[in-house]
């Protein structure tokens, strides 16, 4: 018999995700033991659900008024949750596979083009300035860049990803920093600049990454030719 506490990730090789420690999972914890733990629900069910819940805070960003941005950013952070649960729930069920790390992964991806898309093309219709969809489009493809060297190491390095360190082994993941950044500037109703935020300093993201990437390939390098 599956135990219950093994919802939860042992000692994560790279740490422990502080909002996903201290708000996600322990309410996903809740929910699972609760009402899915019996349920024909899958992971990648869960995942699916994850992705509705990221278009419609998608389209509600695309509408762009107060009342719709505060409204997204409620549905944005729903589709984390759901995106929280069903690493939980393959877990619990003993059923965590390599298709579904790619599945949720690529849902992600799916996520966040959207999310982009409906950002910038809302403030677009409002304002007509044209700078706002090169604006989206480099953000974009900051996260897309960011994403898939994170796939990269996961599959191929077996290290650590993206991370914000804090204090010991605890860290900001790079989805739910993204999202929180989204979220703030929703809640001052100035999504423009939150749109040139992730557009400058997003790149960080992935230089961070591939400098480590680099040092990773140095550093073995040298090793071989000893």
């Amino acid at each position: 018999m599956i135990k219950e506490n093994n919802i939860y990730k042992p000692e994560d090789k790279g740490g422990k995700e502080l909002f996903s420690m201290i708000i996600y999972r322990p309410i996903a914890n809740i929910i699972l033991i609760r009402f899915l733990k019996d349920s024909s629900l899958t992971p990648n069910m869960v995942s699916v659900i994850s992705l509705i819940m990221a278009l419609i805070a998608s389209y509600l960003f695309y509408l762009h008024d107060y009342k719709h941005l505060i409204i997204g950013a409620f549905f944005l952070h729903m589709a984390y949750f759901f995106d929280v649960m069903d690493g939980q729930l393959a877990r619990y069920k003993n059923m965590s596979s390599q298709f579904g790390r790619l599945f949720d992964a690529t849902l992600d991806v799916v996520k966040v083009a959207f999310l982009f898309l409906a950002i910038s093309s809302g403030i677009y219709m409002q304002t007509h300035n044209p700078l706002v969809l090169i604006l989206g489009f480099i953000a974009l493809s900051n996260a897309f860049l960011t994403f898939y060297m994170m796939v990269g190491k996961r599959l191929f390095m077996q290290s650590d990803s993206f991370a914000v360190k804090l204090k010991g082994n605890v860290y900001v993941g790079y989805e739910i920093s993204l999202y929180l950044i989204i979220t703030i500037f929703a809640l001052i109703n100035n999504l423009y600049i939150g749109l040139l935020f992730l557009a400058t300093l997003g790149s960080l993201g992935w230089i961070k990454i591939f400098i480590n990437m680099y040092g990773i390939h140095i550093k073995s390098k040298r090793t071989a030719d000893r």
